[in-house]
């Protein structure tokens, strides 16, 4: 288990009760290039930006962010993107 998957699990019981699917994270080198993001999360997957790497609190913070669409994901709410709904979950975390 890779040191991302170890921190996805281990934010999964601090913050989400241990309630969100255990999905695969992952470093993408093109990320910026192909998505133009840092983070993205499909109900399936989540990957990251290696740029990410200069600073752990930047991957803590991107990894939350992308663990609360999960969230969404989960309950079959694939249209909440960054409204309000997700912004409250975000103020929780």
């Amino acid at each position: 288990m890779t040191q991302l998957q170890r921190l996805f699990n281990k934010f999964n019981k601090l913050f989400f009760g241990g309630k969100l699917p255990k999905v695969p994270v992952r470093w993408q080198a093109n990320l910026i290039a192909k998505e133009g993001a840092i983070g993205i999360c499909y109900p399936n997957k989540i990957f990251l930006s290696p740029i990410l790497r200069i600073d752990v609190r930047f991957v803590r913070l991107i990894l939350l962010h992308e663990m609360a669409h999960l969230k969404f994901y989960s309950l079959n709410r694939f249209r909440v993107g960054h409204g309000h709904t997700w912004h409250k979950e975000m103020m929780l975390l």
